[in-house]
């Protein structure tokens, strides 16, 4: 079930009619139960829609983490806390890695047919990646005394496995979400226009621009094409639209379907393409992942004391969280190194203001965009051969390469002129504070390109495959 098809609006419609009458109601624990319990069974249900059979997955691991909170909250137990780790990094690992691993090993010693057999039929559960580092921080806060364990099961399991962003994010903390779940949850006429925008907004980032943008971006890295230099770049440049407009469309309708709820979900993208450095694009691109790989990972490594070794075993380990191939790992190790270097930069060059903006930006969007063409060369050698291409091609092939550019001004450009109106004014919708007559033309010429632009073929989200 796609946020951006009619099963999921009339799925949504039907949670909020029977949800809004028991939100009404009394603030009793029993109406308060009901209410949460008709929450878990939509979310469950959103789930199956997915994958019924892996449904005991996401039941076991909201099982095990509940059990292992409630013990550890009674008496502290790094074993114990290691233990639940351990198997839910397994989990983890047997789920999305195996291939990886099998692949790796069979280099080194002879392995099976049986056992290559085996694990390709293994099946990727939507979502483990987002709920498992969900799960593993509130054991973890649990075990550091910053959260309460929760004795309702109800309650947590509806804390894993909410469905706005169960599948794709953002990672949420039990210190946020879990005092939403326990309380009542009014839903006032903002939450309402708010999360209507957000789902829209996020509608038209999936369907116009990333689904658009896809079509060359797949033709650019197709495992059989031969581009040249200047398609690269567009096809590289095409793929960062792609990836910010999907991702950040699938957060949006996630944010907005939370909001008609009554929740708040927390900001996952702020105008990333207008960061200033390496560091700041961290903080502006897919945050509660890189601040949960900061708070779990970087700082109890040691943060800064091991100067940039730290920071690469963090980003390295962040890009094989995105999947089990070496252009994950080496996109994660380039983004580790520029941070690195970035950190060693700040403490010998001072730029003003105004210099840090001009150098900075551009500088920070090409090195992302640098990251992302290692993170999209899937193919056997494509890499090499690209950078090659990127050399000894610059040129070939205008015609396609003009029929690109005017996608891009088409899809891309609208994009980015929302990203900077983030920017200049640090507001999450800063359409809410344009004139009236501006924003209905806005809203106009989307719904028209929505008519107009949409392509025939339904697409995932690009992040469903993490």
């Amino acid at each position: 079930m796609i946020f951006s098809t009619a099963d999921y609006v009339g799925f949504l419609l039907i949670v909020l009619m029977g949800y809004v009458p028991l939100n009404a109601a009394s603030a009793s624990p029993t109406v308060r139960l009901v209410r949460n319990a008709w929450l878990l069974a939509a979310s469950y249900l959103f789930y199956a829609s997915w994958s019924v059979n892996l449904l005991w997955l996401i039941v076991g691991s909201t099982a095990l983490n509940y059990l292992v909170g409630r013990a550890v909250a009674h008496r502290r137990s790094r074993a114990l806390v290691a233990a639940c780790v351990t198997v839910n990094l397994g989990a983890l690992a047997y789920f999305k890695y195996a291939g990886f691993f099998v692949e790796m090993a069979s280099a080194l010693v002879p392995i099976s047919s049986a056992t290559h057999d085996f694990v390709a039929t293994i099946v990727l559960p939507v979502g483990i990646s987002f709920y498992t580092f969900q799960a593993l921080a509130y054991v973890i806060d649990v075990s550091r005394g910053e959260v309460a364990a929760e004795r309702n099961p109800i309650d947590f399991a509806l804390y894993i496995a909410f469905f706005p962003q169960l599948v794709a994010g953002p990672i949420e903390r039990a210190q946020t979400l879990m005092p939403q779940i326990r309380s009542r949850r009014p839903i006032t006429l903002e939450h309402v226009t708010s999360g209507l925008w957000l789902f829209y907004f996020g509608l038209f980032k999936k369907r116009v621009v990333a689904d658009n943008m896809q079509n060359v971006v797949n033709t650019v890295f197709a495992a059989n094409s031969a581009p040249s230099g200047a398609e690269i770049v567009l096809g590289t440049l095409a793929f960062s639209i792609q990836v910010y407009a999907d991702f950040s469309g699938y957060t949006d309708m996630a944010r907005g379907s939370a909001r008609l709820l009554g929740f708040e979900l927390r900001l996952n993208f702020r105008a990333p393409y207008f960061a200033i450095n390496p560091s700041d694009l961290w903080r502006r691109w897919h945050i509660s992942l890189y601040t949960w790989l900061r708070d779990y990972l970087y700082i109890p490594l040691g943060g800064r004391n091991k100067g940039g070794r730290n920071m690469m075993i963090t980003m390295t380990l962040g890009g094989l969280w995105h999947g089990a191939g070496w252009n994950f790992i080496g996109w994660g190790a380039f983004h580790g190194l520029m941070l690195a270097a970035h950190a060693w930069l700040r403490s010998r060059v001072r730029l003003g203001p105004r210099a840090a903006m001009w150098i900075g930006i551009p500088t920070t969007f090409a090195i992302f965009n640098i990251g992302l063409f290692i993170f999209r060369t899937q193919a056997d050698g494509q890499f090499v051969d690209y950078c090659t291409r990127l050399v000894t091609v610059p040129l070939h092939g205008n015609e396609r390469w003009t029929a690109w550019a005017i996608d891009f001004v088409l899809f891309g450009i609208p994009i980015l002129i929302f990203q900077y109106a983030a920017f200049r004014t640090d507001r999450e919708i800063p359409i809410f504070g344009w004139p009236w007559p501006i924003r209905a033309l806005v809203y106009f010429v989307m719904a028209l390109m929505l008519c107009q632009f949409v392509p025939e073929e339904l697409r995932a989200f690009f992040y469903f495959q993490f």
